[in-house]
C-alpha cells in the first residue's frame, strides 16, 4: 500500500502578530493537522517600527505547543530578507522534502472541521 503524503503548509511572517496567531491557533483545529508539516518563515524586522509585532511572534512561538502538527519548523532569519526572498527560501527548504505545497499567508483564518453540517453553517 502506498503511503499518503499531505502537502505541507508553508507560512511566511514578519510582524503581524494577531494575524500569524489566529492563523496557527485555526490550524491547531483542524482534524488533519495531525498529518500536516506546518514551516514558518519567520523574517527579521528590516527597522524599529516591526519589532513589537515580531517579538510578540518570537514570545508565541517560545511559548506554545504545537504537537498538534506532525512537525512544527521556524526558520528564523538573522537578516531581514523581505518578503519574496523570505518565502523563496523557505519554499526552497521544502521542495527538497515534499513534492507540493501550500502557502498561506500570515492573515488568513483557516478553520476546518470534519462535520459537514458544521461547514454548511458557516457559509
Amino acid at each position: 500500500m502506498e503511503e499518503k503524503v499531505y502537502a505541507p503548509m508553508l507560512i511566511p511572517t514578519l510582524c503581524r502578530d494577531k494575524h500569524f496567531i489566529r492563523c496557527i491557533e485555526s490550524l491547531k483545529k483542524n482534524t488533519w493537522a495531525k498529518y500536516t508539516d506546518v514551516y514558518i518563515g519567520l523574517d527579521y524586522p528590516p527597522n524599529e517600527k516591526y519589532r513589537d509585532g515580531y517579538i510578540k511572534i518570537c514570545e508565541y512561538l517560545k511559548s506554545n505547543d504545537f504537537s498538534q502538527f506532525a512537525s512544527f519548523n521556524v526558520c528564523k532569519r538573522n537578516v531581514n530578507f523581505g518578503s519574496v526572498k523570505n518565502m523563496a527560501a523557505l519554499r526552497d527548504s521544502v521542495e527538497t522534502k515534499f513534492p507540493y505545497f501550500i502557502r498561506t499567508d500570515d492573515d488568513a483564518c483557516l478553520l476546518y472541521t470534519s462535520d459537514a453540517a458544521d461547514d454548511k453553517a458557516r457559509v
